[in-house]
């Protein structure tokens, strides 16, 4: 109130003076408002001046960077172990595959010989029968005995198995 522009005690009345209360007071807000202000700006300055802050906040950056960075890293090394994995699942789903077209394979090969094999044996005990029965001249005596057994030895050649052919 010492620093009041107006002084109260100079009012001639009750309103005046009120007036003047009322000038002095707002001028005083502007006053600590110009005040605060000023001590703010002098606080920032000392706080932006003083090595040890610089130095916290540099640590506090850092240590926010370090675990951003962590994080990121091991975002990175889960989506590489998956893919790891995914790469495994198909490599093994790939030789899995290749195993069962050779392991086919090889099973077609092995029918395919069986069945040449068969043939095979179809064929020479075909060939057996019919120089058997032409060493017996067909078990005939005449020409047309002869070209009958000849047929039915042609028949027996097509209709019977392996088996009944070998027995």
């Amino acid at each position: 109130s010492y620093l009041d522009e107006e002084d109260k005690e100079k009012a001639s009345d009750k309103w005046e003076r009120k007036e003047m209360e009322r000038i002095n007071k707002a001028q005083r807000a502007d006053r600590k408002k110009d005040e605060t202000k000023r001590i703010r700006k002098l606080v920032d300055n000392a706080y932006n001046s003083d090595p040890r802050i610089a130095k916290f906040r540099k640590a506090d950056i850092d240590e926010k960077a370090a675990k951003k960075k962590a994080k990121a890293d091991a975002a990175k090394a889960r989506r590489e172990e998956e893919e790891r994995l995914k790469r495994e699942e198909e490599e093994k789903a790939e030789r899995e595959r290749l195993e069962a077209e050779k392991a086919e394979k090889a099973k077609m090969e092995a029918e395919k010989k069986e069945r040449e094999a068969t043939k095979k044996l179809f064929k020479i005990e075909r060939k057996k029968l019919r120089t058997f029965s032409k060493e017996k001249d067909l078990f005939a005596s005449n020409d047309d005995e002869r070209v009958h057994h000849l047929a039915e030895v042609e028949k027996i050649c097509e209709v019977y198995t392996l088996d009944q052919l070998t027995t």
